[in-house]
């Protein structure tokens, strides 16, 4: 995860664990199908619905 030349401290560690969390924790959007009209809603998944009531803001 890191980038050649990325020096290895803590600072460059915090961020590849933040990076991995992120990414088991909110899968990323599957890309735009080519045949999909332009205001169609993208076909995200089931598990998206879960993600984006993740993101939002507690009340």
């Amino acid at each position: 995860m890191l980038t050649p030349g990325d020096r290895v401290n803590p600072t460059t560690l915090s961020d590849v664990a933040i990076r991995c969390a992120t990414v088991m924790l909110f899968p990323p959007v599957p890309p735009r199908p080519e045949n999909l009209p332009p205001k169609a809603p993208m076909p995200t998944g089931k598990y998206w619905p879960v993600v984006r009531a993740a993101l939002q803001e507690a009340p």
